[in-house]
């Protein structure tokens, strides 16, 4: 991380907005909660981050760390398709996202030999449902 939660939260109290919206340490936090249980001040750091990943998004911010933000659009695009993730789609779409084509190829074969990666992809029943509750999520 570039800054850490409690210099986040000082940077906002400063007004340094920009600098804020365009860190590398909002797209970094992944929700894990373990600040949440540390802090004293019981400020939920994981909300906080959502909030300003939004808001970057929203005003067009410049995107501290793109790649992850390339992962989680092509996450939510395969849910939005199948109402679940199909790995090696989603994985080939992330890759030609990031221009990152060949780096994770010999892990991925040895996945695939283990067969922890399907071939083929697979569906949820009642998509329409998690279609309702993306659009939700999106109000």
């Amino acid at each position: 991380m570039d800054y850490l939660p409690n210099q986040i939260l000082r940077m906002i109290q400063l007004g340094m907005k920009k600098e804020v919206l365009e860190s590398r340490a909002i797209w970094l936090c992944i929700g894990c909660y373990a600040c949440v249980t540390e802090c004293p001040n019981r400020v939920h750091i994981p909300y906080m981050m959502d909030s300003l990943r939004e808001i970057a998004l929203a005003e067009g911010a410049n995107i501290g760390e793109p790649d992850i933000w390339a992962f989680h659009r092509e996450f939510l695009k395969q849910v939005d398709k199948r109402g679940r993730i199909y790995e090696l789609e989603f994985m080939a779409r992330y890759k030609l996202a990031t221009g990152n084509l060949f780096q994770d190829a010999v892990m991925g074969m040895k996945m695939f030999r283990l067969g922890r990666l399907e071939l083929l992809p697979g569906s949820v029943k009642h998509k329409e449902i998690m279609k309702k509750i993306r659009e939700a999520c999106d109000e």
